[in-house]
This record gives C-alpha cells, structure tokens and sequence, in this order.
C-alpha cells in the first residue's frame, strides 16, 4: 500500500510540475499582450469621400495631427472641426482654412488636459463643415479615427514641429 501511495504522489507531482510551466507560460503571453485586442487592430481613419482622411497620429501628451485629402477636384474651404473622444470636446479656432485642388492639409490639436496611457486604444469622432470657394454652400461630414496613443519620440516631435 506504501507503494501505491509514492506512485500517486510521483504522478500528482509530475502533473503539477507540468501545470506550472503551462500557468508560467500563459502569463508570459499575456504579459506581452499577446491576448490584447488592441494588438491586433490597425490604426484606421475614416471620412467621406470629399475629404479624406489619409491619416491619423495620437500622441501620449495629447497632440493630435489629422492629414486630410481633398478628392472634390475645386479648392475646398474648412469652415469648423470638431473633435469628440471620450474624456474630451475640441474645436479648432484657427479656421476657416483652404484647400487646394489636389492638395492635403495637416490640422494639428492639442488636448493637453489629457492624459492617455499610450497601451490603450483610441476612438476619437470628428465633424467638420467645408464649402467650395466658388460656391460658399455649407456641406457636413463626419469621420473617426482608431489609433493607439504613441509614446512621443524626437522623430514624432520633429513631425508635429514640420506640420504646425
């Protein structure tokens, strides 16, 4: 019987040995974010086809530069944009602002009252009116816009100084 028991025991501690290295494992995995959702989404930027978002940059210290392309063909005016995200409301006061025909514009925000942790994903919604500058109708168009907030770096600082 004395036997049996060692056996049991030799088994059980094997098993255990085992489960160990697998609980060890999954956490390195999830440690990594490989679990993480927000690993495995592109950052996206969506509009209308007028103006078309080509791209989209968040940064941890709450600098904002949204590059729109203007598809419509005529010279395109900016007359207000509005950022919406969850902790925030932005209106840009440096409007109205021209497009050319083919040409994109970089508008930059600052949202320094926010703090974003830069593991985290990012949806900000944006509106913004436009009207052409040969026929000053008011036109209405929305966007978002999906990114991780990036940990600012001497390069993307360089960006954001070019852009302003």
């Amino acid at each position: 019987m004395n036997k049996q028991a060692q056996q049991s025991v030799e088994y059980l501690t094997t098993y255990a040995w085992g489960l160990l290295f697998v609980i060890m494992v999954v956490s390195m995995f999830y440690y990594s974010g490989l679990f993480s959702l927000n690993t495995y989404f592109a950052d996206t930027c969506s509009t209308g086809p007028v103006l078309e978002c080509q791209e989209a940059l968040l940064l941890d210290n709450g600098n904002v530069a949204v590059r729109l392309q203007n598809r419509a063909g005529v010279e395109l005016r900016i007359t207000s944009l509005t950022l919406q995200g969850d902790r925030f409301t932005l209106s840009d006061s440096n409007l109205p602002l021209t497009v050319g025909r083919t040409n994109s514009t970089i508008l930059v925000f600052n949202l320094s009252e926010t703090n974003l942790n830069h593991n985290e994903l990012y949806r900000i919604g944006f509106s913004f009116s436009f009207e052409k500058t040969t026929n000053p109708i008011s036109h209405d168009s929305q966007g978002e816009f999906v990114s991780k907030a990036q940990v600012q770096t001497p390069f993307l600082l360089e960006y954001f100084e070019r852009v302003r």
